[in-house]
């Protein structure tokens, strides 16, 4: 009767729970008792999980809600099953039609997972949970079909059939079917039941309780993690199957309640997936997103990233107070008689994020929010004794055309995979290049198998050569290599046709795979999650990624809608400024430092001649496209203005200006202000995107793993 009453009124339903509660049922019930014979004239059903589109939302939802229906003077009614799989754009697409056309028509959004459908829907909706069906009607319904079927099957699996199906009448139905299927003419049993739905058998459970009970930790990890490869098993059915096994042994009640508190801790934090977020916000990722989006939408950051190098405001002589960053400006201009020692402290405390009382209000601010809201970098484990690690700087065949920065690169991810994945024995390297890191984790003590994959074929051989040639003896793994294009469907079939593997499934890692190519290789994971059983990413050059590719997320695209209208903008700049991070200049301050000194002053150089340019009036970039100078250019003013004009096809006396050398001096200063406070940001910006792609994945895998069932 409640839901007679609400569909007479301007209300739309929003069903949700878990699969095979009756909610499609209920409602195609209500249906045919509200218009009768003529029912399937007035309803529209689709399933979302097939048609979840912003073509279906525009075409076929729309055209049903437009159109008016002979004979009847009533509503119509949509029905849009497994709601929760359709795309965030079809989403915003369905919001708009739903306001629209609720005079004439009425929406039951049917869903499993509510958390999936955005803020906007739900507000416009009316909620109703549908519980699991009770023990006692599934069985009862189950033997009517088990003797009306003629259905051979043993008392214990009947009753373990139950309870595998937690309530699912349709999951009941289709594995009593499968079973049916696969045994006839013989009787179901039992086992035949834990076969054909992947669940953990009970001799497996009490195999792994009894070792968690009675053996030390690392026997019980080895132990546990055998059975679970051998069997196939995933985590959260262990989790499922221990939880009702615990609750047939008598414990003390506080033995059994702190037993059941961390099974539950392990499960949220496999349903939820971790991240390594700053401590303060205590693993509320919702809260450190809101303030990330708050971050990148303050007015402040964007006058920041908005205001490029070359701009004319920075040559400019006066600052009012009442511009963005005048604060800075000014107090540089105030400071410019300092030591240029007492600069380069400043400018690198500023990089490091040494908050001094001697900086301006609004630029310790930034700092500070600089501070906390950057992603941890540093491998937790990195400096525990047990750590394995490999020593890349001694001998020459080790490093063998490697650069201090790959070298650097090769150790720390060779260090996390090898002691957080020791477990996963196969990995596919995506974009190898030369195979320096594919080369680092097939030796001791790793000894991965490992099979390079890049599209160049120079690449391929050349790391072919070195493992063959000038690497022998130091390979304790194995180490294949395969040319392939970098997406989904060849990756798919590199992974199909690697003979090492075998059976097992394969970890992909990249390290930096460009722009796009970092997206292609999560959905490349997401296609074929039976097929991985992990996923490794340092990304780069995330000014080629393509606007597209962010936000990939639903619960960032939510809260971003939260926002005001207009505040949150994210353009090409916010891309190019995430490739800047400061984090080096903390490791041998002096080195990174002197090295730093060098952009800064090509910036300073193109940014003086952009502003002789345009007093000569060719303020177009085409014209002024200067392309690389040489390093010995860059030794002065005088030499760079000398080869830029040469480029460009001027005289030097052309490119003049009235800067002489006291406000040079300035410039110089406050670029270097600017810049090093502006790069802050990208660090920021890459914990956005980081954090995006983390939400994307652990959104995307558990669909994957409620569709599955």
């Amino acid at each position: 009767m409640v839901l007679l009453v609400y569909l007479e009124s301007p209300c739309k339903n929003n069903s949700h729970n878990t699969t095979g509660t009756g909610k499609t049922s209920t409602i195609l019930a209500i249906a045919k008792k509200i218009y009768g014979g003529n029912w399937k004239r007035n309803v529209l059903e689709l399933n979302a999980s097939d048609d979840r589109g912003i073509d279906v939302v525009r075409d076929q939802i729309k055209s049903f809600a437009q159109t008016r229906t002979l004979f009847s003077d009533g509503f119509k009614l949509i029905i849009l099953d497994e709601a929760d799989l359709m795309t965030q754009q079809a989403q915003g697409a369905l919001r708009r039609i739903i306001e629209h056309y609720t005079p004439t028509t009425r929406f039951c959004i049917i869903c499993n997972y509510v958390n999936k459908i955005t803020p906007a829907i739900m507000s416009r909706c009316t909620r109703f949970r549908f519980s699991p069906l009770p023990y006692a009607h599934l069985d009862k319904r189950l033997v009517e079909v088990i003797e009306n079927e003629a259905v051979q099957i043993d008392d214990d699996a009947k009753k373990a059939l139950l309870n595998l199906t937690k309530g699912d009448m349709r999951r009941a139905l289709n594995i009593l079917q499968a079973c049916h299927t696969a045994c006839m003419p013989e009787r179901i049993s039992i086992k035949d039941v834990y076969n054909v739905t992947a669940a953990p058998q009970p001799e497996a459970i009490e195999y792994i309780v009894n070792t968690l009970l009675k053996d030390e930790i690392s026997t019980c990890y080895s132990k546990i993690h055998q059975v679970k490869r051998q069997n196939g098993l995933a985590l959260q059915d262990i989790l499922t199957g221990v939880y009702d096994y615990i609750q047939t042994i008598e414990f003390p009640t506080a033995t059994k309640v702190a037993i059941l508190e961390l099974l539950a801790e392990v499960e949220h934090r496999l349903s939820k997936a971790e991240m390594d977020i700053p401590a303060e916000y205590e693993g509320n990722i919702e809260k450190y997103l809101d303030d990330l989006l708050e971050f990148v939408s303050d007015e402040y950051v964007k006058s920041l990233v908005n205001t490029h190098t070359n701009s004319p405001r920075l040559m400019q002589r006066e600052w009012s107070n009442e511009e963005a960053f005048s604060e800075w400006m000014n107090w540089a201009e105030k400071h410019n008689d300092e030591s240029d020692e007492w600069k380069d402290e400043q400018i690198r405390s500023i990089a490091i994020g040494i908050i001094r009382e001697e900086w301006p209000n609004s630029l310790q601010n930034h700092i500070r929010k600089c501070n906390r809201l950057g992603l941890p970098r540093e491998y937790k484990n990195y400096e525990r004794p047990t750590t394995k690690r490999i020593n890349l700087k001694c001998g020459s065949v080790n490093n063998l055309g490697m650069t201090p920065k790959k070298i650097h690169e090769c150790e720390r991810l060779s260090t996390l995979i090898g002691n957080d994945f020791e477990h996963h024995k196969n990995l596919i390297d995506v974009g190898s290049g030369q195979g320096y890191l594919s080369r680092t984790l097939s030796r001791a003590p790793f000894d991965f198998q490992v099979l390079a994959v890049d599209s160049d074929a120079n690449n391929v051989q050349r790391s072919e050569y070195t493992s063959n040639k000038r690497d022998i003896g130091l390979t304790t793994g194995r180490l294949d290599h395969a040319i392939a294009f970098l997406d989904r469907a060849s990756l798919e079939r590199v992974n199909r046709e690697w003979e090492a593997r075998g059976n097992e499934r394969s970890t992909l890692i990249g390290l930096h795979p460009c722009g796009d190519l970092s997206v292609e290789v999560i959905e490349a994971f997401l296609d074929g999650v039976d097929d991985y059983d992990g996923l490794v990413l340092v990304s780069c050059c995330y000014n080629q990624l393509s606007a597209k590719n962010f936000p990939l997320s639903q619960q960032v695209r939510s809260q971003i809608e939260r926002l005001p209208e207009g505040r949150f903008e994210w353009e090409y700049d916010y891309f190019g400024l995430t490739v800047h991070t400061l984090a080096h200049w903390t490791y041998e301050p002096k080195k990174y430092w002197d090295m730093a000194r060098a952009p800064m002053w090509k910036l300073l150089c193109r940014s003086r001649l952009a502003e002789c340019l345009r007093r000569v009036g060719r303020p177009h970039f085409s014209e002024n496209r200067l392309g690389k100078l040489r390093d010995r250019h860059y030794k002065s003013w005088e030499t760079y203005r000398q080869g830029a004009a040469e480029k460009l096809g001027l005289e030097p006396s052309e490119l003049a200006d009235d800067i002489d050398d006291e406000f040079w001096r300035l410039i110089d200063w406050r670029m270097k202000v600017f810049w090093t406070a502006k790069a802050r940001c990208g660090d920021m910006f890459e914990s956005l995107i980081h954090l995006d792609r983390f939400l994307y994945v652990s959104e995307q895998t558990q669909v994957v793993r409620a569709t599955s069932h």
